[in-house]
């Protein structure tokens, strides 16, 4: 039984979801399905379920950053410890936890399972991973509880008769205040939220 032009882009179609999944380019998991880039946001654009497994693909890969960042931010990630650019050893340790030393007076190195010395590694922690996962899951007590408001004169709605730029500097000019004014505050212990 021949294989039809549907089952051909059905087939590629699932390549592109599961490459999608597994590391959420889209140009890559378009190429490796050898389907067009343009036609596959075109066929997201016009087919709701094209769009649906296109959202879970990229749920998945969410998934899998957020487990990535798991490890690193809570489980931490060894780290080979160097000192001047050259690896560090673990050296044997007698009952008494000191390292043992050979007839010459010579540290004496531990050997991994293949019989080279064994690296020592240091565990490292991502601060700034744990805390955007804390922010992520419980916004009330980590989330950035600041607000800015923009209004016109005398409190009224901003009159937009200005052209895009100048409401952009407009914007960007009132936002900047107001994070001066935040970061004055903090400074002096005034906004303890």
């Amino acid at each position: 039984m021949a294989t039809t032009s549907v089952q051909l882009l059905a087939a590629k179609h699932d390549i592109f979801f599961a490459q999608l999944a597994r590391h959420g380019r889209i140009t890559q998991a378009a190429a490796e399905a050898t389907l067009d880039r343009s036609a596959a946001y075109k066929t997201k654009d016009s087919d709701p379920a094209f769009a649906a497994r296109w959202s879970e693909a990229l749920d998945a890969y969410a998934d899998t950053l957020e487990a990535a960042a798991h490890q690193r931010a809570v489980e931490g990630t060894k780290k080979p410890l160097t000192h001047q650019g050259q690896f560090t050893y673990v050296y044997q340790t007698g009952p008494d936890g000191r390292p043992i030393k050979d007839d010459d007076g010579n540290y004496v190195l531990a050997l991994d399972e293949n019989g080279k010395p064994k690296v020592a590694f240091v565990r490292e922690y991502s601060d700034s991973l744990l805390l955007a996962m804390l922010k992520a899951k419980r916004k009330r007590e980590y989330g950035d509880s600041s607000k800015v408001e923009l209004t016109g004169a005398d409190g009224g709605p901003v009159k937009v008769e200005e052209s895009p730029i100048e409401i952009a500097r407009t914007i960007a000019f009132a936002l900047a205040l107001g994070l001066r004014e935040k970061a004055l505050q903090a400074e002096d212990g005034s906004d303890l939220a």
